[in-house]
């Protein structure tokens, strides 16, 4: 592809050189440049690619795309951008054919439940026959093939190319899991979304975020931004409605928008909500009709969860008995208050409550289910200090 193919739909460039230069990869990693790539210097946590500019071209790259015009080096064809990170996105998105365009892609966003939700999706999509492909926490999977996660989201070059590798083995519907550093940093530039999910949203990530604010800002940007750029005709935005920031995000949609909860009037909801230590059952409601559901899911918190993808499920034209199908067929998510099977009868679970409200959720299922017995916890907690106290107040209430 030529350089001038590749920058046509960056913003506010500054090009140095021959646009006619032949590229044939794309690197953001000098250890990754080959001859004939063009790198682009991305300013990381720890460490800045433009520090690195002369290793790459030392290594092959004959184009060097970068946001600081004072670490331009001669002779080399040169792209000044505003933000590079977006620009990667960009020409990844370019250079591997805009995958997403051509197929449907969902983007799942929220602190807590994405996983579970994608995993709902996934189930009921492959049930309708759907050839599917998953990016999440736990893995990125598809057609038998399946990668461990290093990132909830993927960088942008390596998203793009994986949506590449899924469109090339017949995948049409791809579920992803959009993470809030993911979304700041546009690794999901040039991704062009059908559905966004907005599950809920707690404090978590301030390391990163500094304020609950800037942490929904950037959560709500999926809809605000990227949902509103999508090229798919009337992408759909799905809102839980009882939390609040979902009424924030949903107040400043002029998209078409569907509404999920178990309070008020909602487009999905629920009723006859039954919850044991062997699952849920309630009667789905929708505006397409009611259909009785049962998943061994334990707790509330699941059920806006299984919400959530029968509205995708829906969306997509699945009816109501694949919808149903779908959530029954999922009899877990690993790390997602997963069974541990032992020979003493005791109810053991693990799970990736990893915030303060998760934990609290958790505890308070668990309170609620276990009938005469007890509750040991033990948990830890990765991430910022700040969130330990919390994290122990919960399991002391």
């Amino acid at each position: 592809m030529k350089l001038r193919e590749l920058v046509k739909g960056l913003e506010g460039t500054h090009i140095y050189g021959q646009l006619s230069t032949e590229i044939e990869g794309v690197a953001y990693n000098s250890n990754h440049v080959k001859s004939g790539s063009i790198f682009v210097a991305i300013k990381g946590l720890g460490v800045d690619g433009h520090d690195y500019i002369e290793e790459a071209i030392e290594k092959g790259a004959c184009a060097v795309i970068l946001d600081d015009e004072n670490r331009r080096i001669d002779g080399v064809p040169t792209v000044v951008v505003p933000n590079t990170r977006k620009a990667l996105g960009t020409i990844s998105t370019a250079f591997f054919g805009n995958p997403s365009a051509k197929m449907v892609l969902i983007g799942i966003t929220g602190t807590n439940g994405k996983t579970t939700t994608a995993y709902l999706t996934e189930s009921i999509l492959r049930r309708v026959g759907y050839r599917t492909g998953l990016i999440g926490t736990i893995d990125y999977h598809f057609e038998g093939t399946a990668h461990k996660a290093t990132t909830t989201t993927p960088e942008s070059y390596d998203l793009q190319k994986m949506l590449k590798d899924m469109l090339k083995e017949g995948v049409s519907h791809v579920i992803m899991e959009v993470s809030s550093h993911a979304i700041h940093q546009y690794r999901v530039e040039g991704c062009h979304f059908d559905i966004g999910v907005f599950t809920n949203c707690t404090s978590d990530h301030l390391d990163y975020h500094k304020t609950i604010d800037h942490y929904f800002e950037s959560k709500a940007s999926l809809f605000t931004h990227f949902l509103r750029k999508s090229m798919k005709p009337n992408p759909l935005a799905l809102i839980n409605l009882d939390d609040p920031k979902g009424k924030v995000v949903w107040e400043r949609l002029p998209l078409y928008k569907m509404s999920f909860g178990l309070k008020g009037e909602r487009d999905i909801s629920a009723k006859d909500i039954h919850a044991s230590i062997n699952g849920l059952s309630a009667i789905a409601i929708t505006l397409k009709g009611d259909f009785p559901i049962r998943s061994p899911l334990m707790g509330e918190f699941n059920l806006y969860n299984i919400l959530a993808s029968a509205g995708i499920g829906l969306a997509l034209n699945a009816d109501l008995d694949e919808v149903r199908g779908g959530i029954e067929a999922l009899s877990g998510v690993p790390g997602r208050v997963e069974g541990i099977q032992n020979e003493r009868g005791l109810h053991i679970f693990l799970d990736y409550a990893h915030t303060p409200d998760a934990l609290e959720r958790i505890l308070r299922t668990m309170g609620n289910l276990k009938g005469g017995g007890r509750i040991i916890t033990v948990f830890g907690c990765r991430g910022p200090r700040t969130q330990r106290p919390l994290s122990g107040r919960s399991r002391k209430e």
